[in-house]
């Protein structure tokens, strides 16, 4: 969470309970105009092993939490991972040290799709009172 707030301060972590099942923290991403984009759900692990039910348990969260994506971040990564951080059976891993640069990628995604589906949302809006407008009485020929 430290990291996080250090990193992004005009977003909203919200801290999840302890003790209540579902991960660690949920970004609440805002954009520069302090509008709501999207989440991103955090689950961190300290453990000398990788733990293979992980992913699993944190799609299950995400579903829950309603998120855009999540992402788990680990001191001990699987054997068989071959970057920095990647992309898993839907569940973005990474270790503490590439957080911020991975989080800041997913931010940028979300926040462009965000501002492309406002623009669209309203596109129908604009049509419909150009419409209108150009059929107007004054414009009849």
């Amino acid at each position: 969470e430290e990291i996080l707030q250090d990193a992004f301060p005009y977003d909203i972590i919200c801290e999840v309970v302890k003790g209540k099942r579902g991960a660690d923290c949920i970004l609440c991403i805002k954009n520069k105009f302090g509008n709501d984009c999207g989440k991103i759900l955090f689950e961190s692990k300290r453990t000398a092993g990788w733990g293979k039910d992980w992913i699993d348990k944190l799609k299950q969260d995400a579903v829950n939490a309603g998120v855009d994506t999540a992402v788990l971040v680990s001191q001990t990564l699987p054997d068989t991972m071959l970057e920095r951080y990647e992309y898993n059976d839907g569940i973005w891993i990474c270790s503490f040290s590439d957080i911020k640069l991975l989080t800041a990628s997913l931010r940028e995604g979300i926040i462009h799709v965000y501002n492309v589906s406002k623009t669209h949302e309203s596109k129908g809006d604009k049509f419909q009172l150009l419409y209108e407008y150009m059929t107007r009485n004054e414009f009849s020929a």
